[in-house]
């Protein structure tokens, strides 16, 4: 499994002008809550019915930070579902009153530029939330 903000990605983020965001996360990530989480949410593992989200596959399980699998659902809502970035991050602000969609929108970033594409990668970084 890949390390979590590895630094071995830092040119990606000079890149992408993130630089400064994924140290601060790195610093953060060292103080928050760790919890047991999916840790493998993409588009094989997560389904949309209209009323709902069902995830499946629970091999890859680890511990962990919640931000890191609510970014891998934004990112995959993102990538398949019209939707546009403020309306996502307001979902997630909704339900998710405790977590900064600053770190959402940095962690999705982070795992489009490594697992997806740079160039969504690039229009995420870009995004204003």
């Amino acid at each position: 499994p890949r390390d979590f903000l590895s630094k071995k990605d830092e040119k990606i983020f000079s890149r992408l002008g993130m630089s400064s965001k994924l140290g601060l996360l790195r610093t953060k990530y060292n103080y928050m809550r760790k919890q047991l989480i999916h840790g493998d949410i993409y588009e094989d593992n997560i389904f949309f019915d209209g009323t709902g989200v069902s995830i499946i596959d629970f091999s890859d399980m680890k511990i962990g930070i919640i931000e890191e699998d609510i970014a891998d659902v934004v990112r995959c809502v993102i990538k398949y579902r019209d939707y546009n970035v403020e309306g996502v991050m307001n979902f997630i602000r909704y339900y998710y009153k405790d977590i900064d969609a600053e770190d959402i929108l940095t962690i999705a970033t982070y795992n489009e530029a490594i697992f997806g594409s740079e160039n969504r990668a690039k229009k995420l970084s870009m995004e204003k939330i």
